[in-house]
């Protein structure tokens, strides 16, 4: 089953599970699972304000950790979204291949942020909703928690399919695969 925030994509490659570890570890760079998210040598505090220092210093499109049979993964960007998928997946061996198993989700913060963000956005639209049927010549601008809780969930699934798509394509590519199941 597809859902918005979360996919879940089998891959079938004709290379055995070694070369398709060895393929990762060509395009990842290695990080500890602590540091995967947010490391703190990336933020720092300036007179300015709050700042994350660029990714420009990888030398490989994704980061993350990789082992014999899975691997968890992050696209290196060089631009700021909070929705940028997280990428696990397991390596099975197969009489015919090697079948990858993916899974691409939010990070559990971003959840956490979403689900009280639309909350408090959806309480803010039920007070408004009594506030119109009791005063029905209200201003059309009380139905603003609406537009905002329908905008903020179209940013958020929008961004979220745009870079799961980008990380879909380039682990065809780099396990030289094709999806069987998604």
């Amino acid at each position: 089953m597809k859902f918005l925030l979360y996919k879940n994509i089998k891959y079938k490659s004709k290379l055995n599970p070694a070369e398709i570890v060895q393929r990762l570890k060509e395009n990842t760079e290695h990080k500890n699972s602590s540091s995967l998210f947010l490391s703190f040598s990336e933020f720092t505090i300036s007179f300015s304000g709050f700042s994350f220092r660029s990714s420009n210093r990888y030398s490989k499109p994704y980061i993350g950790q990789i082992d014999e049979s899975e691997f968890t993964l992050k696209r290196v960007i060089h631009y700021r979204n909070s929705v940028l998928p997280i990428i696990k997946g397991t390596i099975h061996k197969d009489f015919d291949g090697t079948t990858i198993n993916v899974q691409m989700r939010l990070h559990t913060s971003m959840i956490v942020f979403f689900c009280i963000w639309c909350g408090i956005v959806g309480f803010m639209g039920i007070g408004t909703s009594l506030h119109l049927f009791n005063f029905p010549d209200t201003d059309i601008a009380t139905i603003g928690p609406f537009v905002m809780l329908l905008f903020g969930v179209l940013i958020i699934i929008g961004a979220f399919q745009y870079e799961s798509n980008k990380s879909t394509h380039d682990l065809i590519e780099i396990l030289d695969a094709e999806i069987i199941e998604e």
